[in-house]
């Protein structure tokens, strides 16, 4: 298995590989993962193996030259349609933004609803005040562009300390109220309002480090329960596809996608690397059910880390 250096995280939209963009940023965009080709690679080749590089601290690997990547993966999801869901949104400001980028791609009609169990978020949102902030040098020019769609930019924060980046805010265009408004809905991820194996993609980054441990696992295995078999699940340190009984951590050989930035790069995605979540790989339901079974026996109450929620508005 390769190496990996540094710790990696999934986001929704727009922040992307330190090895590419910046030193100090290590998070790969889920629309990545999920629009771009992948190429999986053998899981038997040394750390030393030549494919393999490091970019400012960031494994990724070359794709060897005369290669046929997968096509992407959110082509092979979904008879019908797409249902993709995002638990713990906040006021959804990415929502508009991975809808439009995952109906590009996908050759049916994707939907996408966000969850957030925060009413006052949800005030706002519907009352046009989300709002979308970020790194500009880290957004691709396509999701650039995107965004000034739909948002207008209104503030900006010069760097603080000379590795920092200026951070720009964007408010959302009035006119595009409506439409969000349309896509979010009041849930909790401990009690996800939605069918046993509704949704093709689940999203919940920066969600499981305001709760207990034993809690993260029962959000997971609400989570397990509204995917489909065969569909993907998201949290900030983990990518999941879920099987006829259980679900499966992607792991570095096969969760790649070929980088926005350089077509001749596949970028991994994480396997357990958030220092603020607890859950891992489980082979089937009741697999799980024990592990919840025995956190709650041990009284396992350990104490949510100091988390600002602010970043649940991020990309």
């Amino acid at each position: 298995m390769p190496h990996f250096i540094g710790r990696i995280e999934t986001t929704r939209i727009g922040r992307y590989a330190g090895g590419e963009r910046y030193q100090l940023t290590r998070k790969h965009p889920i629309i990545q993962f999920l629009t771009n080709p992948n190429f999986e690679f053998s899981p038997d080749l040394p750390h030393d193996n030549p494919q393999f590089m490091s970019n400012n601290g960031l494994w990724c690997a070359k794709i060897p030259e005369g290669s046929t990547p997968s096509p992407p993966r959110i082509k092979q999801l979904g008879e019908r349609g797409i249902l993709v869901l995002d638990v713990g949104c906040s006021t959804g400001a990415n929502l508009l933004l991975l809808e439009d980028f995952l109906q590009e791609v996908a050759d049916k009609d994707v939907k996408v609803k966000g969850y957030e169990n925060c009413e006052s978020r949800l005030t706002e949102a519907r009352a046009g005040l989300a709002e979308y902030h970020t790194t500009e040098s880290l957004l691709h020019p396509r999701v650039r562009e995107a965004v000034k769609r739909y948002f207008i930019e209104t503030k900006k924060f010069d760097p603080v300390f000379e590795y920092d980046e200026t951070t720009f805010y964007y408010a959302l265009r009035k006119e595009f109220t409506g439409r969000l408004a349309a896509l979010l809905n009041f849930g909790d991820a401990r009690n996800i309002p939605e069918k046993d194996n509704s949704a093709d993609i689940t999203i919940c980054t920066y969600v499981l480090r305001y709760y207990q441990r034993v809690e993260q696992w029962k959000i997971f295995k609400e989570l397990l329960r509204v995917t489909k078999p065969d569909g993907y699940i998201f949290t900030e340190g983990f990518v999941f596809r879920k099987g006829d009984r259980g679900v499966e951590a992607q792991n570095c050989n096969v969760a790649t996608a070929i980088s926005f930035y350089d077509p001749r790069v596949a970028l991994p995605y994480p396997c357990g690397a958030s220092e603020y979540e607890f859950i891992a790989p489980v082979t089937c339901i009741e697999e799980l059910d024990d592990k919840i079974k025995q956190l709650e026996s041990k009284g396992a109450t350990k104490k949510r880390p100091k988390v600002s929620r602010y970043t649940s508005q991020t990309a």
